[in-house]
């Protein structure tokens, strides 16, 4: 197991009985694990396997490795809601761990997120906005990548 993010953490938490801190420490140990275990390149390349975007002459849905291979340009501003949506939803889908923190909401889980996208709500909106950036952040690392030598598709 690759620690790169490794860092040792005091948990301290004053007013509660020793039994119940050591549950909490456990949960929390366990979900840093869950975060050390990729490398930056590890969720590099998890991520070209996502679904990245929509290609316009033949609706078919690409993977962001497709997307960087056919050297296309996608205007995710000229994109639909809808169509913005329909890859987010199926990003989120494909992450079956899917846990996102939004400050001033809290912890949005993978049902709740899709559920959120479908009705279309301010919060589903937002999520949508954390994909399609996530998607085009990806798409910029993985371009400076390539042209550095540092990845091949």
């Amino acid at each position: 197991m690759n620690h790169y993010y490794k860092k040792k953490v005091n948990i301290e938490l004053p007013g509660l009985d020793d039994d119940y801190k050591d549950k909490i420490r456990k949960k929390i140990r366990e979900n840093i694990k869950k975060i050390e275990t990729r490398t930056p390149k590890q969720n590099l390349e998890a991520q070209l396997d996502m679904i990245g975007g929509i290609d316009e002459e033949s609706n078919e849905k690409l993977t962001v490795r497709e997307i960087l291979e056919k050297n296309l340009e996608i205007d995710f501003d000229a994109l639909s809601l809808k169509i913005k949506s329909d890859i987010s939803i199926e990003r989120i889908k494909e992450r079956p761990e899917y846990e996102v923190f939004i400050p001033g909401v809290g912890k949005i889980d993978q049902a709740t997120a899709i559920n959120e996208i479908e009705k279309k709500s301010k919060l589903g909106k937002r999520l949508i906005n954390i994909e399609i950036y996530t998607i085009q952040f990806v798409l910029e690392k993985a371009k400076r990548k390539i042209q550095a030598g540092e990845l091949d598709l």
